[in-house]
C-alpha cells in the first residue's frame, strides 16, 4: 500500500485506517472507535476516538491532528477534546518500533500508541500513576458494505 501522507508524516502512517477496541478507561469497561484518516492533501492526519460504556452511552471523544511542523522539525498533535480543552504537543516517533509518544509536561498524560501486525495498542498515562488511565486494544474495523 501507497503512504497517502506527504513524507514527514510516514513514521506515523501505521495509524491510518478504522479501528475497533475494547478495554478499560477510570477502572470502566469500554468500546471504542478511532478513524485516522489523511486530510488536506495528506499533510494532516485526523485521528477520532470515541470511548463508549456498556450501556452505549458516549463517555469519551476527542479528536487530533497531526502535523508536521517546518518550524522546528517535529511532529506534532494538536489534541482536542471537551469541554473546550487543547493542548498542542510534540510527538516522539519511532517509526522502527511501530510506536509513538506524546506529551508535555509534568501535569498532562502522557499517550502512548503502539501497532503490532494486527492490533493498536492505545494507553493513556497520568503523571502520578504506574499504570494506565485507560488502555484500549484496537483491531481493524471491518469493511463497510
Amino acid at each position: 500500500m501507497s503512504n497517502p501522507t506527504v513524507p514527514a508524516l510516514a513514521p506515523i502512517a501505521f495509524l491510518i485506517g478504522r479501528w475497533i477496541g475494547e478495554g478499560m478507561s477510570d477502572g470502566t469497561p469500554m468500546t471504542a472507535t478511532l478513524d485516522v484518516q489523511p486530510i488536506l492533501g495528506g499533510t494532516f492526519l485526523e485521528a477520532i476516538e470515541r470511548l463508549f460504556r456498556a450501556d452505549g452511552g458516549l463517555d469519551h471523544e476527542d479528536r487530533v491532528y497531526y502535523r508536521y511542523s517546518e518550524a522546528d522539525h517535529s511532529i506534532r498533535a494538536l489534541h482536542m477534546q471537551a469541554p473546550a480543552w487543547l493542548a498542542d504537543r510534540y510527538v516522539d516517533a519511532r517509526p522502527n518500533e511501530n510506536r509513538l509518544v506524546w506529551a508535555s509536561g509534568p501535569t498532562i498524560p502522557t499517550v502512548r500508541i503502539s501497532r503490532t501486525d494486527d492490533t493498536l495498542q492505545v494507553a493513556v498515562w497520568m503523571p502520578e500513576d504506574h499504570e494506565p488511565t485507560t488502555h484500549i486494544e484496537y483491531r481493524p474495523a471491518p469493511p463497510t458494505p
